[in-house]
């Protein structure tokens, strides 16, 4: 059931000045993630902090709501379009616009703070400007900066009531430290004291990397299976002006950690299962259709540069000897292929190999890359086979050739999950 809730009326242009857009530049309204208001009786005057939280918290409703899927229209640059506003307790947003010129997605997993904008020109996702991945991380506090969990760091002052554009509001100032030495970053609530919603926000906004000052303001208030949510919300900043118009609320819809996650790279997606740590089998042949001589192994793959490499420590013996190898994994998007490095502790020769992946096959070889070895006064060359990969297990095959054509196996590497982690799976 919805139930309309008397919302604050429309604000004339001079008296919402310089109003927040925080992530402004990916055509996100980092207010829109602050949707929240509150219902109930007035607020006795001048009560505790403490009281009007409690308050606060009890007339918002929502209890054991932990995700919200929020869509409608949002309208950026004089173009409206629809959106999607996912949040996740304790501090995880992820927003979509589909702008008809410029489709945008944002997210914040906690952590990091991403966009896919091709306003920067680049059709995937790269890391926000430095003070968006700020802003982010207080806009993203579920389900606000003023009723977010102890651990967020969240500072808060009350100032008591005071006048906000001819409203009677309590004003509440949320500050969260930056960790680094700095002041971090603060804004100031609005809240009215007749109804006990947030009538707006002042806070710091952001137009393409460039922070300036800004507000938000909240209207048309309606209660949606128990939380109340402002279903219009306007910000401007500068000469910018936002309209979110809410359609649909879904409470605790499935979100997974990863659906927030800096998305990987062009190419890279499939590869992160092979993320981990890995019990190798290895299988030596010695010449071509004798029985392979079997060894031990381990694996560590990380994912740095999210996820835009993957890089292998591989150990196992051979010769009666421990060897390690370093392994690197990539995709130039550019050229449109893959591309592998190897060294290892007997050699110590890194090799480089290029090539593609076909039906869920990644082949890349050295025979143009320069890097091929010598056996006996002739090329040897490598060629890398990737196949049957999952989030258990995969395998390597290592074949050689001195001339291109003909490839003879002289290694597979078969990938399990120890026993400690069979059956386990990342969040996705």
């Amino acid at each position: 059931m919805t139930t309309e809730i008397p919302g604050r009326s429309f604000l004339s242009t001079a008296a919402r000045t310089a109003g927040a857009f925080v992530l402004a530049l990916f055509g996100f309204s980092g207010a829109a993630l602050d949707l929240f208001g509150v219902s109930g009786d007035a607020l006795a005057q001048e009560p505790s902090l403490e009281e009007v939280l409690d308050r606060h918290r009890a007339a918002l409703g929502g209890e054991g709501v932990h995700t919200l899927r929020m869509e409608g229209t949002y309208t950026a640059f004089s173009e409206p379009g629809p959106f999607t506003l996912e949040l996740a307790h304790p501090n995880l947003s992820r927003f979509s616009f589909e702008s008809p010129k410029f489709p945008v997605t944002t997210g914040y997993d906690g952590e990091d703070s991403w966009l896919i904008n091709p306003l920067f020109g680049f059709p995937h996702a790269i890391p926000s400007p430095m003070v968006d991945g700020s802003l982010a991380a207080m806009e993203s506090l579920y389900p606000n900066p003023l009723l977010a969990d102890a651990s967020s760091g969240i500072e808060l002052d009350f100032h008591g009531v005071e006048d906000f554009e001819g409203e009677e509001t309590y004003k509440i100032t949320a500050r969260l430290p930056s960790g680094d030495g700095d002041e971090g970053v603060e804004e100031t609530w609005y809240l009215s004291t007749e109804t006990a919603l947030a009538v707006a926000r002042t806070h710091t906004s952001s137009d393409f990397g460039r922070a300036m000052p800004g507000a938000t303001y909240y209207m048309d208030y309606r209660t949606v299976e128990g939380i109340t949510l402002p279903h219009r919300v306007e910000t401007e900043f500068g000469t910018r002006h936002r309209v979110m118009e809410l359609d649909r609320v879904e409470l605790n819809p499935e979100l997974a950690k990863g659906h927030f996650a800096f998305p990987a790279p062009p190419g890279m997606g499939d590869l992160q299962a092979m993320v981990g740590t890995w019990d190798v089998k290895v299988e030596t042949f010695r010449a071509p259709g004798a029985p392979p001589q079997e060894s031990p192994g381990t694996s560590t793959i990380d994912a740095p540069l999210h996820g835009g490499i993957l890089v292998e420590d591989l150990r196992f013996q051979t010769f009666g000897t421990l060897l390690t190898a370093r392994i690197t994994r990539a995709y130039d998007a550019e050229h449109e292929r893959y591309q592998e490095t190897s060294i290892n502790s007997f050699t110590f020769d890194q090799d480089v190999y290029r090539g593609t992946m076909e039906d869920g096959v990644l082949t890349t070889t050295d025979l143009e890359t320069g890097t091929a070895g010598e056996s006996q006064g002739q090329p040897s060359y490598t060629r890398r086979k990737l196949y049957d990969l999952s989030r258990d297990g995969f395998k390597v095959e290592l074949e050689q050739s001195t001339d291109g054509e003909e490839w003879n196996l002289r290694t597979r590497y078969t990938y399990s999950r120890p026993d400690t982690e069979s059956g386990d799976e990342p969040d996705s």
